[in-house]
């Protein structure tokens, strides 16, 4: 596998993670360093739409979130660029799961979870 690589405007290389890096990267910041995941989402969704902002300065913006926590930080930015005045256009994509005896399924009453708290920030 290759690990893609990202060059930041002053040229410098950043190297990529695949999966397993970002869940060893995101396990430490919890274990190690006492950061939620909540509050990684919501300082990654806040950064996105700044950057977004100043690269674009978009009147409208289509945001499409998968599942999981950078769906949860999509969400934080289309929330971010909505409070800047922003139109925000959000589509939600995951992968089919059927529902439990209650109609949900683990994943949704996470995501909800999440997101309650993320927009009561």
């Amino acid at each position: 596998m290759t690990t893609m690589r990202f060059v930041l405007p002053g040229g410098e290389r950043v190297p990529g993670v695949d999966v397993a890096q970002m869940r060893a990267v995101d396990r430490s910041m919890i274990e190690d360093f006492r950061i939620e995941l909540a509050l990684m989402m919501e300082n990654a969704g806040r950064d996105l739409a700044d950057l977004a902002r100043s690269l674009f300065s978009p009147r409208s913006a289509t945001v499409l979130a998968g599942p999981g926590g950078n769906g949860g930080g999509d969400l934080v930015a289309a929330r971010h660029l909505h409070n800047r005045g922003i139109a925000v256009a959000v589509t939600l994509a995951a992968r089919h799961v059927a529902p439990s005896s209650t109609g949900r399924t683990p994943r949704r009453r996470r995501s909800s979870r999440s997101t309650r708290r993320a927009a009561s920030t």
